[in-house]
């Protein structure tokens, strides 16, 4: 799957393959979570990556390498989430592009 943000997205064709680049690149680590179903960290910007059970997936922003490893270790990610991350950081939802390179996007409410 490759998603594109609509926050810092490219403009042309190379920007999004750059763009798609570097999301394949992060390290998705699956968690068993009724929350998450993986996690991403990326060192370079400081971003968390979270992909929720409904698909959706999020990054929030100037978020600490310490932090990561801790949720990591959370006896409960979603309660860890609640608690250190949910409003604590800026965050963005991160849309899929589609096959034909068609951009969806649906505004935040």
């Amino acid at each position: 799957m490759t998603y594109f943000s609509w926050g810092v997205g490219p403009q042309n064709a190379t920007g999004l393959r750059k763009w798609w680049q570097m999301l394949t690149a992060l390290n998705w680590v699956s968690v068993v979570s009724a929350v998450f179903t993986s996690a991403a960290y990326d060192e370079g910007t400081r971003q968390l990556y979270l992909k929720f059970q409904s698909g959706k997936v999020y990054r929030y922003f100037e978020f600490p390498g310490h932090q990561y490893d801790e949720f990591l270790a959370a006896e409960s990610q979603g309660k860890y989430f609640r608690k250190h991350i949910l409003g604590q950081f800026r965050d963005e939802e991160v849309r899929e592009v589609q096959p034909r390179g068609k951009l969806i996007y649906f505004p935040r409410k």
